[in-house]
């Protein structure tokens, strides 16, 4: 399956009408970059957080309302973008990830921005709202 892939970089799998992630993605330990954008998403398994690697995550144009915990995980993560997603939740341990440089949160359904962003924000994170 997927998770065999332990060499895979990036992963780009835009526009595929995906509604959720085949198993096995923490089998993906040394992918860089994801692109899930532009399909059916409503849930991230919280194996995502196992992508150690994981440096720029493109989940924008889905049906997500929530990602994981283990998000928070990504110590690597640089790039997310969340945007024209349903969201009504984001966990705090996105305000913890050390290299994020940009996330970017528009046209999404969150009621207000995470008062957590104001730490990214202040660390020189741009934080799209």
């Amino acid at each position: 399956g997927l998770g065999r892939l332990s060499r895979l970089q990036e992963l780009h799998a835009r526009n595929n009408r995906l509604t959720a992630l085949p198993p096995g993605m923490d089998g993906l330990v040394s992918l860089r970059e994801l692109s899930l954008a532009d399909n059916l998403l409503e849930r991230l398994p919280d194996e995502i957080g196992g992508l150690a690697e994981l440096a720029r995550l493109d989940l924008r144009n889905n049906r997500l309302e929530a990602v994981p915990e283990t998000i928070g995980c990504l110590a690597k993560l640089e790039f997310l973008d969340l945007r024209a997603n349903r969201l009504t939740w984001l966990p705090e341990s996105l305000g913890r990830l050390p290299n994020l440089r940009k996330l970017d949160l528009r046209w999404t359904g969150l009621p207000g921005l995470p008062r957590w962003a104001a730490a990214l924000q202040e660390r020189g994170c741009l934080v799209y709202w």
